[in-house]
């Protein structure tokens, strides 16, 4: 995502995603970086999308969470934000939630 490439990002990230839509492990991050870079576009609702097709993964992906929130702050929903933020506060960390 070097210098504001985010259109050519979100799509490597796609067709990554397309390559092998079953491959949890490895489509939680792909979705979760797909985020950031809608987030880094301003595409909040795509953002927390991919945040959600992530959690729906791993629900208890934590940078996804975290990711989720940010967007929802940037989107000014506060509401979501702060629930999502107070449920990564509970969270025990483990490589697999990292």
């Amino acid at each position: 995502m070097l210098n504001g490439r985010y259109a050519e990002a979100i799509d490597a990230y796609g067709q990554a995603i397309a390559l092998d839509p079953a491959n949890g492990d490895v489509n939680v991050t792909l979705y979760t970086n797909r985020a950031t870079a809608k987030s880094k576009s301003g595409d909040m609702t795509g953002a927390i999308g991919d945040c959600n097709q992530a959690l729906r993964i791993n629900p208890r992906h934590i940078k996804a969470l975290l990711r989720r929130a940010a967007a929802q702050l940037e989107g000014e929903d506060y509401t979501a934000a702060i629930a999502d933020l107070e449920e990564a506060q509970g969270y025990t960390f483990t490589a697999r939630t990292l």
